[in-house]
């Protein structure tokens, strides 16, 4: 326990990092309970042919308001989950050593990411597959989907990016050592961005946008890279999540009681200005994506820049406001330890692994239940959170499972 209340253990772990973890695999969890009863995806018309949806099921059940929820997460969270999956690579780096450091994200990050597109991507989507009316059994859906395709693997897209950019930190590393910048590679400024809340926020605004807009303005915001299940992902945001965890690795290389993330008291001050302007700048978001959508055409070579500078943009500007804004009510308002919240965070890796199908199957159950969308959208992810939540705890009882999730 540092001196201002943060708890930290001897990894150099932090009580609020965690809890902001585990915070947002909920958030993950819900996103996608809520997926199924938006208003802007279309439900699957018996008959046709199976193709790769958004969301495996939609309901015919929708409201507006899941639109707002599902928009406002996708600006920041998985940006997010890969700053605070940065953090702590460094200092594990350095305890285990590249080969022991590489054998352990390819047990923790490999071995579930294989069989989860093996096992659990099928099992979620077939419940899309039914819709179709197809009588296909699902040991024939299984073998079309892995041989044939297509073959999404649905939320287990960030385990497969992530394990790509674990493999590219020892040898960065290397590198650093190399050119003699290991110590402090951007001499003072380095300093000041670990120990100023306000240089950290200016760099992560500044990374955000330099990372962000290239791609979006070659791909636009909805072009999907997909390679079968081992590369899927949305080409104007790669570059983003790379800076992303790169910025986490660096920032956390000498541990995170030398940030200022070690002094609660000092972040957390102004937590309420950080909050208002990360709903000033997706209200700006929310403006400039309307405005595209109505006045500007993506086939206009004239009118396209203008409008996409705009949406592009408010969009960086409201990923990283959020994303700081996070990370200050966190520390601003640190939740006290609990066997609930211990239990959460142990488990919010597991979690995100096993609640895809939970998610797909409770929809698929729901579809003929004469509910509102609201009180369907509660029943998944209750659902799915508390089923997922207590596999994972059981699978950890068994040892070999419980050091890979």
């Amino acid at each position: 326990m540092s001196k201002t209340g943060v708890k930290v253990d001897k990894a150099g772990r932090s009580s609020g990092i965690d809890h902001l973890r585990a915070c947002i695999t909920v958030v993950v969890v819900a996103f996608h309970a809520a997926l199924g009863y938006v208003t802007f995806l279309i439900p699957p018309v018996r008959g046709t042919t199976w193709s790769v949806p958004i969301a495996p099921v939609v309901d015919e059940r929708r409201w507006a308001g899941f639109d707002l929820f599902i928009t406002f997460n996708n600006t920041f969270f998985m940006s997010l989950m890969f700053f605070i999956s940065g953090l702590f690579v460094v200092p594990s780096l350095e305890r285990k050593g590249a080969a022991a450091f590489l054998n352990d994200r390819a047990w923790r990050l490999g071995v579930p990411f294989l069989l989860g597109i093996l096992f659990l991507s099928p099992l979620a989507y077939y419940p899309s597959f039914i819709l179709t009316g197809s009588g296909q059994g699902y040991p024939a859906f299984w073998r079309d989907m892995v041989l044939i395709g297509p073959w999404p693997p649905g939320p287990l897209w960030f385990i497969s990016m992530l394990l790509a950019f674990n493999l590219l930190v020892p040898p960065a590393c290397r590198l650093f050592e190399w050119a003699g910048f290991r110590e402090n590679p951007t001499g003072g400024f380095g300093t000041r961005i670990r120990r100023d809340p306000s240089s950290f926020f200016l760099v992560l605004m500044v990374l955000t946008i330099v990372a962000y807009m290239p791609n979006f303005s070659l791909y636009g915001p909805t072009y999907w890279v997909t390679w079968g299940a081992i590369a899927n992902f949305q080409a104007s945001r790669v570059l983003l999540y790379l800076a992303y965890f790169g910025f986490g690795v660096y920032f956390g290389a000498r541990g995170l009681s030398s940030t200022f993330l070690g002094d609660s008291v000092r972040i957390g001050n102004r937590w309420w200005a950080w909050a208002f302007l990360a709903g000033i700048s997706f209200v700006w978001y929310l403006g400039a994506s309307k405005a595209m959508l109505e006045h500007f055409s993506p086939l206009d070579p004239w009118t396209r820049p203008a409008g996409w500078l705009s949406t592009g943009m408010s969009f960086a500007t409201t990923c990283a406001t959020i994303s700081y804004a996070c990370l200050v009510i966190f520390y601003r308002f640190r939740i006290p330890s609990s066997r609930f919240l211990d239990s959460l965070c142990v488990n919010a890796y597991g979690i995100y692994l096993l609640h895809y199908p939970f998610v797909i199957w409770t929809q698929y159950s729901l579809i003929d239940w004469p509910l509102d969308a609201l009180a369907k959208v509660a029943i998944v992810f209750i659902v799915a959170l508390l089923g997922s939540w207590v596999l994972v705890a059981f699978l950890r009882r068994f040892e070999v499972i419980g050091k890979v999730i």
